[in-house]
Protein backbone atom coordinates (compact mmCIF):
# COMPACT_ATOMS: atom_id res chain seq x y z
CA UNK A 1 0.00 0.00 0.00
CA UNK A 2 1.29 3.09 -1.04
CA UNK A 3 2.40 5.72 2.30
CA UNK A 4 1.26 8.93 0.32
CA UNK A 5 0.45 9.32 -3.14
CA UNK A 6 2.43 11.86 -5.77
CA UNK A 7 -0.70 14.54 -6.07
CA UNK A 8 -0.47 14.92 -2.48
CA UNK A 9 3.67 15.67 -2.50
CA UNK A 10 3.35 17.75 -5.36
CA UNK A 11 0.36 19.68 -4.01
CA UNK A 12 2.44 20.13 -0.78
CA UNK A 13 5.58 20.52 -2.87
CA UNK A 14 7.88 18.13 -0.82
CA UNK A 15 10.42 17.56 -3.08
CA UNK A 16 11.19 21.20 -2.62
CA UNK A 17 12.45 19.98 0.59
CA UNK A 18 14.23 16.58 -0.27
CA UNK A 19 15.61 18.41 -3.46
CA UNK A 20 18.13 20.28 -0.30
CA UNK A 21 19.29 17.20 1.11
CA UNK A 22 22.21 16.92 -1.05
CA UNK A 23 24.64 13.84 -0.66
CA UNK A 24 28.08 13.31 -2.50
CA UNK A 25 28.10 10.43 -3.43
CA UNK A 26 26.08 8.59 -6.50
CA UNK A 27 25.32 5.97 -3.75
CA UNK A 28 23.94 8.65 -1.43
CA UNK A 29 22.29 10.21 -4.47
CA UNK A 30 20.67 6.71 -5.42
CA UNK A 31 19.02 6.42 -1.41
CA UNK A 32 17.58 9.64 -1.64
CA UNK A 33 15.48 9.17 -5.01
CA UNK A 34 14.43 5.69 -3.81
CA UNK A 35 13.19 7.31 -0.33
CA UNK A 36 11.31 4.71 1.83
CA UNK A 37 9.55 6.11 5.10
CA UNK A 38 9.27 3.99 7.94
CA UNK A 39 5.31 3.67 8.99
CA UNK A 40 4.20 2.47 12.33
CA UNK A 41 5.37 -0.63 13.51
CA UNK A 42 8.95 0.59 12.87
CA UNK A 43 9.27 3.12 15.77
CA UNK A 44 12.39 0.86 17.10
CA UNK A 45 14.50 1.03 13.51
CA UNK A 46 12.91 4.75 13.66
CA UNK A 47 14.68 5.63 16.80
CA UNK A 48 17.78 3.83 15.51
CA UNK A 49 18.01 5.76 12.96
CA UNK A 50 17.63 8.99 14.46
CA UNK A 51 20.53 7.90 17.35
CA UNK A 52 23.01 7.31 14.07
CA UNK A 53 22.06 11.22 13.44
CA UNK A 54 23.14 12.28 16.92
CA UNK A 55 25.92 10.78 17.19
CA UNK A 56 26.87 12.02 13.49
CA UNK A 57 25.74 15.10 14.43
CA UNK A 58 28.01 15.16 17.61
CA UNK A 59 31.05 13.71 15.63
CA UNK A 60 30.47 16.34 13.00
CA UNK A 61 30.79 19.36 15.47
CA UNK A 62 33.95 17.72 17.77
CA UNK A 63 35.47 16.55 13.95
CA UNK A 64 34.50 19.50 11.47
CA UNK A 65 38.32 18.61 10.29
CA UNK A 66 37.59 15.20 9.66
CA UNK A 67 33.83 15.19 8.12
CA UNK A 68 35.50 17.80 5.44
CA UNK A 69 37.86 15.06 4.37
CA UNK A 70 35.43 12.46 4.47
CA UNK A 71 33.09 14.75 2.39
CA UNK A 72 35.71 15.18 -0.11
CA UNK A 73 36.41 11.86 -0.35
CA UNK A 74 32.90 10.43 -0.85
CA UNK A 75 32.34 13.09 -3.93
CA UNK A 76 35.45 11.54 -5.22
CA UNK A 77 33.26 8.05 -5.45
CA UNK A 78 31.93 6.87 -8.90
CA UNK A 79 28.76 4.12 -9.47
CA UNK A 80 31.19 0.82 -9.67
CA UNK A 81 28.45 -1.44 -7.96
CA UNK A 82 26.86 -2.91 -10.88
CA UNK A 83 30.61 -3.22 -12.16
CA UNK A 84 31.34 -4.77 -8.64
CA UNK A 85 28.17 -7.20 -8.82
CA UNK A 86 28.68 -8.61 -12.19
CA UNK A 87 31.82 -9.43 -10.95
CA UNK A 88 30.68 -11.51 -8.25
CA UNK A 89 29.51 -13.61 -11.07
CA UNK A 90 31.55 -14.85 -14.28
CA UNK A 91 31.79 -11.79 -15.61
CA UNK A 92 35.52 -10.72 -16.62
CA UNK A 93 37.12 -7.07 -16.06
CA UNK A 94 38.72 -5.61 -18.70
CA UNK A 95 41.83 -2.88 -18.15
CA UNK A 96 39.02 -0.26 -17.57
CA UNK A 97 37.00 -1.92 -15.26
CA UNK A 98 40.54 -2.94 -13.27
CA UNK A 99 41.29 0.75 -13.28
CA UNK A 100 38.11 1.81 -11.70
CA UNK A 101 38.26 -0.83 -8.82
CA UNK A 102 41.72 -0.20 -7.71
CA UNK A 103 40.74 3.44 -7.45
CA UNK A 104 37.51 3.54 -5.36
CA UNK A 105 39.26 0.57 -3.10
CA UNK A 106 41.64 2.94 -2.20
CA UNK A 107 39.32 5.81 -1.54
CA UNK A 108 37.54 3.39 0.55
CA UNK A 109 40.56 2.15 2.64
CA UNK A 110 41.34 5.99 3.00
CA UNK A 111 37.34 6.42 4.60
CA UNK A 112 37.81 3.19 6.43
CA UNK A 113 41.07 5.25 8.55
CA UNK A 114 38.51 8.68 8.89
CA UNK A 115 35.58 6.82 10.33
CA UNK A 116 36.85 4.10 12.65
CA UNK A 117 35.51 5.58 16.11
CA UNK A 118 32.97 4.80 18.60
CA UNK A 119 30.37 7.44 16.94
CA UNK A 120 30.66 6.05 14.02
CA UNK A 121 30.55 2.50 14.79
CA UNK A 122 27.56 1.39 12.84
CA UNK A 123 28.98 2.22 9.60
CA UNK A 124 31.60 -0.55 10.09
CA UNK A 125 34.26 -1.16 6.66
CA UNK A 126 35.54 -4.59 6.05
CA UNK A 127 39.17 -4.24 4.86
CA UNK A 128 39.91 -4.19 1.23
CA UNK A 129 44.09 -4.63 1.34
CA UNK A 130 44.21 -7.40 -0.53
CA UNK A 131 42.09 -6.18 -3.45
CA UNK A 132 44.62 -3.10 -3.43
CA UNK A 133 47.24 -5.70 -3.90
CA UNK A 134 45.96 -7.81 -5.93
CA UNK A 135 45.85 -4.62 -8.24
CA UNK A 136 48.87 -2.32 -7.20
CA UNK A 137 51.59 -5.75 -7.12
CA UNK A 138 54.36 -3.08 -7.25
CA UNK A 139 52.67 -1.53 -4.25
CA UNK A 140 53.12 2.14 -5.50
CA UNK A 141 50.22 2.92 -4.24
CA UNK A 142 48.72 5.33 -6.81
CA UNK A 143 45.42 5.22 -8.28
CA UNK A 144 46.71 4.18 -11.66
CA UNK A 145 46.55 1.00 -13.17
CA UNK A 146 47.66 -1.56 -16.43
CA UNK A 147 48.49 -4.73 -16.80
CA UNK A 148 51.50 -5.08 -14.94
CA UNK A 149 54.42 -7.67 -16.27
CA UNK A 150 54.48 -8.62 -12.68
CA UNK A 151 51.51 -10.78 -13.13
CA UNK A 152 53.25 -12.62 -15.53
CA UNK A 153 56.78 -13.90 -16.30
CA UNK A 154 54.97 -14.88 -20.25
CA UNK A 155 53.41 -11.74 -20.85
CA UNK A 156 57.12 -10.05 -19.74
CA UNK A 157 58.31 -12.20 -22.14
CA UNK A 158 55.89 -11.54 -24.82
CA UNK A 159 56.43 -7.62 -24.54
CA UNK A 160 60.25 -7.73 -24.53
CA UNK A 161 59.95 -9.58 -27.94
CA UNK A 162 57.82 -6.57 -29.21
CA UNK A 163 59.77 -4.13 -27.55
CA UNK A 164 62.90 -5.50 -29.59
CA UNK A 165 61.10 -5.87 -32.75
CA UNK A 166 59.41 -2.41 -32.53
CA UNK A 167 62.82 -0.91 -31.98
CA UNK A 168 64.05 -2.58 -35.16
CA UNK A 169 61.08 -1.39 -37.35
CA UNK A 170 62.14 1.71 -36.42
CA UNK A 171 65.83 1.19 -37.42
CA UNK A 172 64.87 -0.29 -40.78
CA UNK A 173 64.60 2.06 -43.59
CA UNK A 174 63.85 -0.99 -46.21
CA UNK A 175 60.30 -1.38 -46.63
CA UNK A 176 60.07 -4.82 -48.00
CA UNK A 177 62.02 -5.49 -44.35
CA UNK A 178 59.76 -3.41 -42.51
CA UNK A 179 56.62 -5.14 -43.79
CA UNK A 180 58.17 -8.68 -42.93
CA UNK A 181 58.64 -6.91 -39.48
CA UNK A 182 55.02 -5.18 -39.10
CA UNK A 183 53.63 -8.78 -39.94
CA UNK A 184 55.41 -10.39 -37.35
CA UNK A 185 54.22 -7.71 -35.03
CA UNK A 186 50.88 -8.44 -35.45
CA UNK A 187 51.56 -12.03 -34.77
CA UNK A 188 53.17 -11.67 -31.25
CA UNK A 189 49.94 -8.59 -30.38
CA UNK A 190 47.71 -11.65 -30.89
CA UNK A 191 49.88 -13.47 -28.19
CA UNK A 192 49.89 -10.36 -25.88
CA UNK A 193 46.59 -9.82 -25.91
CA UNK A 194 45.79 -13.50 -25.63
CA UNK A 195 48.00 -13.61 -22.81
CA UNK A 196 46.63 -10.14 -20.82
CA UNK A 197 42.77 -11.97 -21.39
CA UNK A 198 44.47 -14.55 -19.58
CA UNK A 199 45.87 -11.87 -16.79
CA UNK A 200 42.65 -10.49 -16.45
CA UNK A 201 40.53 -13.47 -15.96
CA UNK A 202 43.39 -14.33 -13.41
CA UNK A 203 42.45 -11.30 -11.69
CA UNK A 204 38.82 -11.38 -11.97
CA UNK A 205 39.38 -14.66 -10.25
CA UNK A 206 41.04 -13.36 -7.12
CA UNK A 207 39.33 -10.43 -7.17
CA UNK A 208 36.14 -12.14 -6.98
CA UNK A 209 36.56 -13.23 -3.38
CA UNK A 210 36.34 -9.79 -2.35
CA UNK A 211 33.53 -8.36 -3.83
CA UNK A 212 31.15 -9.27 -1.51
CA UNK A 213 33.02 -6.85 0.91
CA UNK A 214 33.51 -4.16 -1.61
CA UNK A 215 29.95 -4.29 -1.85
CA UNK A 216 29.00 -4.20 1.87
CA UNK A 217 31.28 -1.19 2.03
CA UNK A 218 29.45 0.71 -0.36
CA UNK A 219 26.28 -0.24 1.21
CA UNK A 220 27.97 1.12 4.38
CA UNK A 221 29.46 4.66 2.49
CA UNK A 222 26.07 5.04 1.37
CA UNK A 223 24.11 5.49 4.54
CA UNK A 224 26.57 6.86 6.23
CA UNK A 225 27.12 9.76 3.20
CA UNK A 226 22.91 10.18 3.06
CA UNK A 227 23.11 10.41 7.02
CA UNK A 228 25.66 13.23 6.90
CA UNK A 229 23.27 14.96 3.89
CA UNK A 230 20.54 14.56 6.96
CA UNK A 231 22.87 15.80 9.39
CA UNK A 232 23.41 18.84 7.69
CA UNK A 233 20.29 19.68 6.24
CA UNK A 234 19.17 20.10 10.42
CA UNK A 235 22.07 22.08 11.02
CA UNK A 236 20.83 24.37 8.26
CA UNK A 237 17.24 25.06 9.06
CA UNK A 238 17.76 24.59 12.52
CA UNK A 239 15.55 21.10 12.83
CA UNK A 240 15.47 18.70 16.37
CA UNK A 241 14.89 15.30 17.14
CA UNK A 242 11.31 14.34 18.12
CA UNK A 243 10.11 12.07 20.91
CA UNK A 244 8.66 9.51 19.08
CA UNK A 245 5.54 8.29 20.70
CA UNK A 246 4.70 4.29 20.37
CA UNK A 247 1.48 3.58 22.44
CA UNK A 248 -0.99 6.29 20.96
CA UNK A 249 -2.01 8.44 18.03
CA UNK A 250 -0.13 11.99 18.65
CA UNK A 251 0.96 15.45 16.71
CA UNK A 252 1.89 17.41 18.84
CA UNK A 253 4.39 20.21 19.42
CA UNK A 254 5.90 23.63 19.67
CA UNK A 255 7.17 26.00 17.28
CA UNK A 256 6.12 23.65 14.11
CA UNK A 257 8.32 25.83 11.46
CA UNK A 258 7.38 25.62 7.55
CA UNK A 259 10.84 26.15 5.59
CA UNK A 260 10.07 27.35 2.43
CA UNK A 261 7.52 29.77 3.59
CA UNK A 262 10.41 31.71 6.32
CA UNK A 263 12.49 31.62 3.70
CA UNK A 264 9.94 33.99 1.82
CA UNK A 265 9.06 36.08 4.33
CA UNK A 266 12.65 36.49 5.91
CA UNK A 267 13.84 37.61 2.27
CA UNK A 268 10.79 40.06 2.01
CA UNK A 269 12.27 41.46 5.95
CA UNK A 270 9.59 40.14 7.28
CA UNK A 271 8.92 37.94 10.78
CA UNK A 272 7.68 34.10 10.29
CA UNK A 273 5.39 32.88 13.38
CA UNK A 274 6.32 29.24 13.83
CA UNK A 275 2.62 27.27 14.89
CA UNK A 276 1.88 25.29 18.05
CA UNK A 277 -0.49 22.26 18.23
CA UNK A 278 -1.41 19.37 19.51
CA UNK A 279 -3.39 16.57 17.04
CA UNK A 280 -5.18 13.58 18.98
CA UNK A 281 -7.05 10.84 17.61
CA UNK A 282 -9.96 11.87 15.46
CA UNK A 283 -10.84 15.22 13.89
CA UNK A 284 -9.18 18.54 14.41
CA UNK A 285 -11.05 21.40 12.90
CA UNK A 286 -8.74 24.83 12.24
CA UNK A 287 -10.64 27.93 10.94
CA UNK A 288 -9.74 31.30 10.23
CA UNK A 289 -10.34 33.71 7.47
CA UNK A 290 -9.25 33.26 4.11
CA UNK A 291 -5.66 34.72 3.54
CA UNK A 292 -5.30 34.02 7.36
CA UNK A 293 -3.37 31.05 7.13
CA UNK A 294 -4.61 28.30 7.37
CA UNK A 295 -3.55 26.19 4.32
CA UNK A 296 -0.05 27.26 5.11
CA UNK A 297 -0.98 25.80 9.10
CA UNK A 298 -1.88 22.58 7.51
CA UNK A 299 1.59 22.35 5.10
CA UNK A 300 3.75 23.44 8.18
CA UNK A 301 2.15 20.27 9.94
CA UNK A 302 2.39 17.77 7.35
CA UNK A 303 5.57 18.93 5.70
CA UNK A 304 7.16 18.12 9.40
CA UNK A 305 5.26 15.04 9.89
CA UNK A 306 6.66 13.46 6.43
CA UNK A 307 10.36 14.64 7.42
CA UNK A 308 9.62 12.53 10.62
CA UNK A 309 8.43 9.23 8.62
CA UNK A 310 11.56 9.94 5.98
CA UNK A 311 13.36 9.51 8.75
CA UNK A 312 14.73 13.30 9.62
CA UNK A 313 14.58 15.56 12.32
CA UNK A 314 12.02 18.31 11.87
CA UNK A 315 11.68 22.15 11.51
CA UNK A 316 10.52 22.36 15.65
CA UNK A 317 11.26 23.62 18.73
CA UNK A 318 9.59 20.63 20.61
CA UNK A 319 7.86 17.70 18.94
CA UNK A 320 6.14 14.17 19.72
CA UNK A 321 5.46 12.29 17.02
CA UNK A 322 3.55 8.50 16.36
CA UNK A 323 4.15 6.95 12.90
CA UNK A 324 1.12 6.57 10.85
CA UNK A 325 0.24 3.93 7.71
CA UNK A 326 -0.46 6.29 5.43
CA UNK A 327 -0.60 10.25 5.07
CA UNK A 328 -3.35 11.83 2.60
CA UNK A 329 -3.89 15.42 1.73
CA UNK A 330 -7.45 16.48 0.17
CA UNK A 331 -7.17 19.33 -1.29
CA UNK A 332 -9.70 21.03 -3.66
CA UNK A 333 -6.67 22.33 -6.46
CA UNK A 334 -6.57 18.73 -7.31
CA UNK A 335 -9.17 19.21 -9.89
CA UNK A 336 -8.65 16.90 -12.84
CA UNK A 337 -10.16 18.43 -16.05
CA UNK A 338 -8.72 15.62 -18.84
CA UNK A 339 -11.47 13.14 -16.55
CA UNK A 340 -14.28 15.53 -16.59
CA UNK A 341 -13.93 15.61 -12.57
CA UNK A 342 -14.88 19.19 -10.85
CA UNK A 343 -12.88 19.99 -7.62
CA UNK A 344 -15.82 18.86 -5.34
CA UNK A 345 -16.28 15.55 -7.49
CA UNK A 346 -12.35 14.41 -6.77
CA UNK A 347 -12.47 15.32 -3.22
CA UNK A 348 -15.53 12.69 -3.16
CA UNK A 349 -13.56 10.79 -5.01
CA UNK A 350 -10.11 10.70 -2.88
CA UNK A 351 -12.29 10.34 0.21
CA UNK A 352 -13.82 7.34 -1.18
CA UNK A 353 -10.67 5.38 -1.40
CA UNK A 354 -9.79 6.67 1.67
CA UNK A 355 -12.30 5.71 4.43
CA UNK A 356 -12.19 1.84 3.74
CA UNK A 357 -8.53 2.33 5.11
CA UNK A 358 -9.67 4.15 7.87
CA UNK A 359 -11.85 1.46 9.72
CA UNK A 360 -8.21 -0.39 9.12
CA UNK A 361 -5.48 1.49 9.07
CA UNK A 362 -3.67 4.47 11.30
CA UNK A 363 -3.28 7.28 9.37
CA UNK A 364 -2.96 11.67 9.37
CA UNK A 365 -5.43 12.89 6.98
CA UNK A 366 -5.74 16.69 5.76
CA UNK A 367 -9.19 18.39 4.36
CA UNK A 368 -7.87 21.73 3.38
CA UNK A 369 -11.50 23.81 2.98
CA UNK A 370 -13.44 20.26 2.02
CA UNK A 371 -16.20 20.93 0.02
CA UNK A 372 -15.62 24.55 -0.68
CA UNK A 373 -15.99 23.81 -4.93
CA UNK A 374 -19.75 23.79 -4.17
CA UNK A 375 -22.71 25.68 -3.04
CA UNK A 376 -22.56 26.84 1.04
CA UNK A 377 -25.81 25.15 2.29
CA UNK A 378 -24.60 22.20 0.59
CA UNK A 379 -20.98 22.27 1.53
CA UNK A 380 -21.88 22.81 5.30
CA UNK A 381 -23.81 20.30 5.59
CA UNK A 382 -20.58 17.67 3.85
CA UNK A 383 -18.09 19.53 6.10
CA UNK A 384 -20.01 18.93 9.42
CA UNK A 385 -21.00 15.44 8.78
CA UNK A 386 -17.06 14.76 7.69
CA UNK A 387 -15.77 16.24 10.91
CA UNK A 388 -18.70 13.93 12.76
CA UNK A 389 -17.97 10.54 10.74
CA UNK A 390 -14.00 11.14 10.97
CA UNK A 391 -14.16 11.46 14.84
CA UNK A 392 -15.05 7.72 14.75
CA UNK A 393 -11.70 6.75 13.88
CA UNK A 394 -8.58 6.31 15.66
CA UNK A 395 -6.75 8.06 13.19
CA UNK A 396 -5.79 11.93 13.24
CA UNK A 397 -7.91 13.42 10.73
CA UNK A 398 -7.50 17.93 10.11
CA UNK A 399 -10.05 20.10 8.12
CA UNK A 400 -9.73 23.49 8.07
CA UNK A 401 -12.95 25.17 6.95
CA UNK A 402 -14.46 28.45 7.21
CA UNK A 403 -18.04 27.39 7.27
CA UNK A 404 -20.98 27.91 10.06
CA UNK A 405 -21.91 25.87 12.46
CA UNK A 406 -19.91 22.54 11.35
CA UNK A 407 -17.71 22.42 14.77
CA UNK A 408 -18.63 19.18 16.63
CA UNK A 409 -18.52 19.26 20.48
CA UNK A 410 -16.45 16.17 20.07
CA UNK A 411 -13.52 17.71 17.61
CA UNK A 412 -10.81 20.06 18.80
CA UNK A 413 -11.19 23.39 17.52
CA UNK A 414 -7.90 25.61 16.57
CA UNK A 415 -8.62 28.97 15.25
CA UNK A 416 -5.87 31.29 13.12
CA UNK A 417 -5.89 34.54 15.62
CA UNK A 418 -5.89 36.38 12.04
CA UNK A 419 -7.11 40.47 12.91
CA UNK A 420 -9.49 40.03 15.81
CA UNK A 421 -6.88 41.86 18.10
CA UNK A 422 -6.13 44.18 15.41
CA UNK A 423 -7.01 48.59 15.14
CA UNK A 424 -8.77 48.65 12.31
CA UNK A 425 -8.70 52.38 11.77
CA UNK A 426 -4.83 52.31 13.21
CA UNK A 427 -4.57 50.08 9.63
CA UNK A 428 -6.80 51.78 7.47
CA UNK A 429 -4.29 55.32 8.20
CA UNK A 430 -1.19 53.63 7.39
CA UNK A 431 -2.94 52.38 3.84
CA UNK A 432 -4.16 56.03 3.44
CA UNK A 433 -0.61 56.93 3.71
CA UNK A 434 0.72 55.33 0.94
CA UNK A 435 1.36 51.34 2.38
CA UNK A 436 0.21 48.15 0.50
CA UNK A 437 -3.30 47.06 1.99
CA UNK A 438 -1.98 43.67 1.00
CA UNK A 439 1.23 44.01 2.06
CA UNK A 440 -0.06 45.69 5.77
CA UNK A 441 -3.02 42.81 5.99
CA UNK A 442 0.08 40.22 5.99
CA UNK A 443 2.15 42.60 8.06
CA UNK A 444 -0.85 42.57 10.95
CA UNK A 445 -2.61 38.94 10.02
CA UNK A 446 -1.84 36.81 13.35
CA UNK A 447 -0.79 33.78 12.07
CA UNK A 448 -0.81 31.82 15.49
CA UNK A 449 -2.90 28.82 16.26
CA UNK A 450 -4.95 29.52 19.58
CA UNK A 451 -6.92 26.10 20.73
CA UNK A 452 -10.74 27.32 21.81
CA UNK A 453 -13.62 25.79 23.03
CA UNK A 454 -16.04 28.12 20.73
CA UNK A 455 -17.82 26.48 18.11
CA UNK A 456 -17.88 29.87 16.17
CA UNK A 457 -15.77 30.16 13.06
CA UNK A 458 -14.05 33.87 12.52
CA UNK A 459 -15.42 36.44 10.62
CA UNK A 460 -12.79 38.35 9.18
CA UNK A 461 -14.09 38.26 6.01
CA UNK A 462 -15.65 41.96 6.59
CA UNK A 463 -11.91 43.31 8.53
CA UNK A 464 -9.81 42.53 5.35
CA UNK A 465 -12.67 43.66 2.33
CA UNK A 466 -12.66 46.88 4.73
CA UNK A 467 -8.77 47.14 4.23
CA UNK A 468 -8.54 46.33 0.94
CA UNK A 469 -10.88 48.98 -0.05
CA UNK A 470 -14.73 48.84 -0.11
CA UNK A 471 -17.17 51.49 -1.93
CA UNK A 472 -18.95 53.32 1.34
CA UNK A 473 -22.31 52.14 0.39
CA UNK A 474 -21.76 48.56 -0.18
CA UNK A 475 -20.08 48.28 3.10
CA UNK A 476 -23.06 49.65 5.03
CA UNK A 477 -25.18 47.51 2.97
CA UNK A 478 -22.99 44.52 4.20
CA UNK A 479 -22.77 45.51 7.83
CA UNK A 480 -26.30 45.36 8.06
CA UNK A 481 -26.44 41.88 7.00
CA UNK A 482 -23.81 41.09 9.80
CA UNK A 483 -25.98 43.05 12.57
CA UNK A 484 -29.64 41.49 11.42
CA UNK A 485 -27.82 37.87 11.40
Amino acid sequence: MRFIDKKSLDRLSFQNLLDRVEPFSPYGKKILVDIKPFIKGQENKLEAEFDKLEKLSLFRQENIGIVEEIEHDLSALKNIKNLLENGTKNYIFDEVDLFEIKGQAMIVEGLDLKIKGDKLSSYFLKSLEQVIKILDPNDEKIGHFHLYNAYSSKLAGIRDEKKVLEQKIFKTDDEDVKKILLQERGYILVREEKEEYEVRLSLSEKLKVHLKDFIHNINQLAQLDFAMAKVRFAEQYQCKRPTIIHDKVLVEGTGFVNIRVKEMLENQKKQYTPINISLKAGTTVITGANMGGKSVALSTIVENLLLFHYGFFVAVEEAKLSLMEFIEFVSDDMQDVTQGISSFGAEIYKLKRIYPLLRLKQCFVVFDEFARGTNPQEGQKFVKGLITFLNKFSSISVITSHFDGVIDSKAAHYQIVGLKNINLEKLKKKISLGSSSLNVIQEYMDYRLEKIDSQIVPRDALHVAQLIGLDKELEEIIQKEYIQE
